[in-house]
């Protein structure tokens, strides 16, 4: 006797549609990162909460370690010392915590202390200085704080010694982006009368 299985009209591979295949994969919060840490299944400050994913950071180079301390400079210079963070979180939502080299708040460090991890609401401007994530910083990142709303947005452009600028956030990122070389100046949104040098961010 045929078995009724056997009788059915066999399916290949290639006509399942791919959202009938792909597993689910598990969106992290906020939380769970935060428990993860505690259990010491994560390393702080070694990962960054993206879309829900948890991303490994990259070993930091001899050229990002000497460019992130331009931009710190440059910046504490305008805004001050206690308006500026560097490599730490920023809260966008639940599932985002991502972690600019970066980023201008409103709030003083000491204030965050009660505070908490600041909200996208209250970041002015995020700064991410790019050598080999450089695609990832100018699609991924771009997206994600233009679509939260962060005003202005710089990726400093290592390997092309230039300075992108985006301004004008919107749903899928920023609508404007301004290349800047090594001869010209940008002047934050939030303290257009402050000039800073490209050149002086570089290596």
């Amino acid at each position: 006797m045929t078995s009724a299985l056997l009788d059915k009209p066999r399916v290949t591979i290639e006509e399942i549609a791919p959202d009938e295949i792909e597993p689910k994969r598990k969106q992290w919060t906020r939380d769970e990162c935060f428990q993860l840490m505690e259990l010491g299944v994560l390393e702080e400050a070694r990962f960054e909460l993206i879309h829900g994913d948890i991303i490994p950071k990259m070993t930091q180079h001899e050229r990002h370690i000497f460019t992130c301390k331009q931009v710190q400079k440059a910046l504490e210079a305008i805004f001050g010392e206690a308006y500026v963070r560097m490599a730490a979180p920023i809260a966008i939502g639940i599932h985002e915590e991502p972690e600019p080299d970066a980023a201008v708040v409103i709030r003083t460090g000491r204030e965050y202390l009660n505070f908490g991890t600041p909200p996208v609401s209250e970041v002015r401007l995020a700064v991410e200085v790019s050598d080999s994530t450089l695609r990832w910083d100018l699609t991924t990142k771009q997206g994600q704080y233009g679509s939260a709303g962060i005003p202005e947005y710089w990726v400093v452009d290592i390997p092309n010694n230039s300075l992108h600028v985006f301004r004008q956030p919107v749903e899928t990122g920023y609508a404007e982006e301004i290349i800047l070389s090594t001869a010209d100046e940008v002047r934050p949104l939030a303290a257009p009368d402050a000039a800073v040098r490209v050149a002086d961010l570089l290596p």
